[in-house]
């Protein structure tokens, strides 16, 4: 079923409710079968669905519906949790215990509850299992969840318990809304009790869901010795098939039985009948992989039967490579040859170990990657010291490094030997393979020089596009059209003169020199990212970690940030992002988590650039607030609509509102120079590489004839880089932050602030050690501590003369974590030493809070 995933224009497709059967139950079986309902009240329920509701809306609906359509004789209890305080772990509720109930008694305070709290799962399960009657037989536990543990408990550990009680107690998990990956981190607590897992995505498919695994199907009753039983298989970590055929040898009785295939597109869940006796199960999905187990089935039995299952992981290749550069985002190319059953864009890891370390949940750092076939480019980035690491690639979810499908150590240096690999002879306008051992920054170029300086922006190439990846293959470096002596260059990214040059080899370019042919092998190759952009315009994102540009391709570090085709900017932060894309001449600032799709033109046959630019902006709600730059064919059903500089602003009406300041910033700086693509290039191609603040005085000179304001922004915001820059600075100033946060546009930001100066401040880097980092800020002065993966922007000042930051960070899964001190909105608030810090998200941990807010001081 489709679903959008929160920060990602893509879609997905996960496990639709199935189908269910169980013997028809008498009276007296229903007084002794007991059900307990566990509902979801967190703070995350009041996400909005596809449908244009909140999670919480739909569900009030949906169990209004179920409480009056069920079998009221059946014996019913009902807890909540999340619902009365914020922040709290114990705030986990009996609505109605176990008993016959009034369905509109018990709907009405349903319909009452108010999310705002944590996600306690096994709190909540425990306190279910208190609810079982003594005198019932047997139980089913039915948790209705839209989110992961958050208060530090494990609910798989409840869930074996409970299959330890003396009565039988399934437990089944209905995610609401969620991913696949987030359910399969939850799926232990039914197959560890024989439950059923599904995951609807909208109120008919929770309807549905919450019938399957309360009501059971009227079916006739089994004949003498036979049992109802639900089929479907415990998947590896490899992930799981489509489809799966089930048979049966009954080896009590020698008889071989086939009992038909699940598609799990449909259902998850194959209902069987079975002869009383010991049987050996088997799964069988072809090359897809298989499974078996023994079971003893005895007359009457009703449950479930997970398979174990294991499936095919995927061949990869990662040849190793170094010594890398310390400091450095690293580029580390690899190939999948062979794909296994995952092959989405969040299913393997890329992960940095320190040498000696074999726990995979050591990592300093990671990058989450495709696992579909083909070739990739990942990108990690490394410790600003020398030393000895390993790179792994893996299966997200595993924890020891030798089940990792490829790894090699590798060493970092302050000045690594770098190598390159590259014909010396060539003939005009030929192709030239060049690949390289050492260095390895993937903002490293290799260039041709002629005389000691560049000979053309045709002849430079950054090295992450020298190797083939998931956008295309490889566009080597063609040699000069003109026959002579010729140098190839490689040079180390943020570094100046004669610094920046690695290593350097003779090229001699001349008619029957020889020539590389397209298609051919090559240890390497190319592909430009996502916002293509030619040599001279590239470095409108910068190469240092400077966070003033959009990252086209997100894709590194514990602020992971997933990457797809479809994504043209994303603004990973901590400071908002002013951006200028080259192709078609549109200026904007991104705010922090904002993402937007490619910029393209309408209104013309082809694309042609001289039509309207559009662009699509995307908040990063869970279901994000969607902006359309020049919409076509807008329906006024859609959503309102604003005049800007560079055309019509509409909004849909359908995401979760977001802070009227990230609107009011793109609004405010969102421009359109005609022209600036084809100029730009023209402009801009030096001899040598143009820094960030060369490249926006370059900009400033071609937007001073169409639109003087944006050009002395422009000239502002070079002002104000170049002195970061002198000063060792590599964070936006804050009186920029200041005025992006008020909704100022660039040109007031760029008078302003290039008459004014600015000083630098020091780098709010993430805390990427296994311990807390202290962290202290002078202006304004603040200070604390940092859990693992957590970074805090640039502090500023509210109105108030209070301070005010963000906390981010990302789990293995790409869900963002925010924590807001003194910020408008927010859930689950404590006080601290500094003033309120709340929750701006989900999947935020207790501990994670306390230690944050225990240690921040002024």
């Amino acid at each position: 079923m489709p679903l959008s995933l929160p920060r990602l224009a893509v879609a997905t497709s996960l496990l639709v409710a199935s189908s269910a059967f169980s013997l028809v139950p008498s009276s007296a079986q229903a007084a002794d079968r007991a059900t307990i309902l566990i509902l979801d009240a967190s703070g995350s329920m009041w996400a909005q669905l596809p449908e244009g509701r909140s999670r919480i809306e739909v569900a009030r609906d949906v169990l209004g519906d179920y409480l009056r359509s069920r079998d009221g004789s059946r014996p019913l209890g009902v807890i909540a949790y999340g619902h009365n305080r914020k922040g709290d772990c114990q705030d986990i509720e009996t609505i109605s215990p176990v008993g016959v109930q009034d369905p509109a008694s018990l709907g009405s305070r349903l319909n009452g509850l108010s999310p705002r709290g944590k996600t306690p799962l096994a709190g909540s399960l425990r306190r279910a299992a208190t609810l079982i009657p003594k005198t019932s037989e047997e139980a089913d536990i039915v948790l209705v969840t839209d989110g992961l543990e958050t208060c530090g408990l494990d609910p798989c550990a409840v869930a074996a318990s409970l299959a330890q009680e003396g009565i039988p107690v399934r437990a089944h998990v209905v995610g609401f809304g969620l991913t696949e990956g987030e359910v399969r981190q939850i799926s232990c607590i039914a197959e560890t009790t024989g439950g059923m897992v599904l995951a609807p995505q909208s109120g008919a498919e929770l309807a549905d869901a919450l019938v399957r695994v309360t009501e059971p199907v009227t079916r006739e009753a089994e004949a003498p010795g036979k049992a109802a039983i639900n089929l479907t298989i415990a998947a590896d970590i490899s992930g799981r098939p489509n489809k799966v055929a089930f048979r049966g040898i009954h080896t009590t009785s020698g008889q071989n039985v086939e009992f038909g295939e699940l598609d799990f597109e449909s259902d998850s869940a194959l209902p069987v009948e079975l002869a009383e006796g010991a049987w050996l199960l088997t799964a069988d999905a072809g090359d897809k992989g298989n499974g078996e187990m023994e079971a003893t089935i005895v007359a009457g039995d009703n449950r479930t039967l997970y398979v174990p299952f294991t499936g095919p992981m995927p061949s990869v290749v990662l040849p190793p490579r170094g010594p890398y550069l310390a400091g450095s985002q690293a580029a580390f190319p690899y190939e999948i040859t062979n794909e296994g059953l995952a092959v989405g864009g969040a299913d393997f890891v890329l992960s940095l170990l320190p040498a000696g370390t074999t726990d995979l949940n050591q990592a300093l750092t990671w990058s989450m990657q495709d696992g579909s076939k083909g070739a990739r480019v990942g990108q990690l980035n490394l410790p600003p010291d020398a030393g000895s690491y390993v790179v792994a690639f893996h299966r997200y979810g595993e924890s020891d490094l030798a089940s990792a499908l490829q790894s090699f150590a590798f060493s970092t240096q302050l000045q690594p030997a770098v190598t390159l690999n590259a014909p010396e002879t060539a003939e005009p306008g030929a192709m030239l393979p060049v690949t390289m051992t050492g260095g390895l920054g993937t903002n490293d170029r290799v260039e041709i020089w002629k005389d000691g300086a560049l000979y053309s922006w045709d002849q430079s190439r950054y090295v992450r596009d020298l190797f083939d990846n998931e956008y295309g293959k490889a566009n080597p470096i063609a040699a000069p059209g003109e026959p002579g002596a010729y140098e190839i260059v490689y040079l180390v990214a943020d570094r100046d003169g004669d610094s920046a040059i690695a290593t350097r080899m003779p090229l001699t370019v001349g008619a029957g020199a020889g020539s590389y042919e397209e298609g051919a092998a090559t240890p390497g190759g190319q592909v430009q990212p996502v916002g293509q952009q030619n040599a001279a315009t590239q470095h409108q994102t910068p190469a240092s970690p400077i966070p003033l540009a959009g990252d086209p391709d997100p894709t590194h570090g514990p602020d992971q940030v997933l990457s797809e085709s479809d994504i043209g900017y994303f603004c990973e932060g901590p400071f908002p992002c002013p951006i200028t894309d080259p192709v078609t001449g549109l200026a904007f600032v991104l705010p922090v988590g904002w993402y937007t799709d490619k910029p393209a033109f309408g209104g013309t046959l082809g694309g042609a650039q001289n039509g309207t630019p559009v662009i699509t902006f995307f908040s990063p709600m869970e279901v994000p607030d969607t902006y359309v730059l020049n919409p076509s064919q807008w329906l006024e059903s859609n959503g309102p609509c604003q005049d800007v500089k560079a055309g019509r602003f509409c909004r849909f009406l359908t995401g979760t509102d977001a802070p009227e300041a990230d609107v009011a910033m793109i609004t405010k700086s969102l421009v359109h120079i005609p022209g600036l693509a084809t100029q730009s290039a023209a402009a801009t191609g030096t001899a040598s590489a143009p820094d960030l603040p060369a490249a926006l005085r370059g900009q400033a000179g071609l937007l001073a004839a169409q639109d003087p304001a944006a050009a002395e922004a422009m000239k502002g915001l070079s002002t104000i880089l170049q002195k970061t820059a002198e000063n060792g600075g590599e964070i936006v100033p804050a009186e920029i932050i200041h005025a992006l946060t008020q909704g100022k546009g660039l040109p007031e930001i760029g008078a302003s602030l290039a008459a004014s100066g600015s000083a630098s401040i020091p780098p709010m880097t993430p805390c990427e050690t296994q311990m807390p980092c202290p962290f202290e800020v002078s202006t304004p002065k603040l200070s604390g501590t940092l859990p693992f993966g957590w970074r805090i922007s640039q502090p500023g000042m509210t109105p108030q003369g209070k301070i005010n930051a963000w906390f981010t960070a990302f789990d293995p899964a790409g869900n963002m974590k925010k924590l807001g001190l003194n910020q408008d909105g927010g859930e689950a608030c404590v006080p601290t030493a500094a003033g309120e810090l709340c929750e701006h998200t989900p999947y935020i941990s207790t501990d994670e809070v306390s230690l944050i807010a225990g240690s921040l001081t002024r």
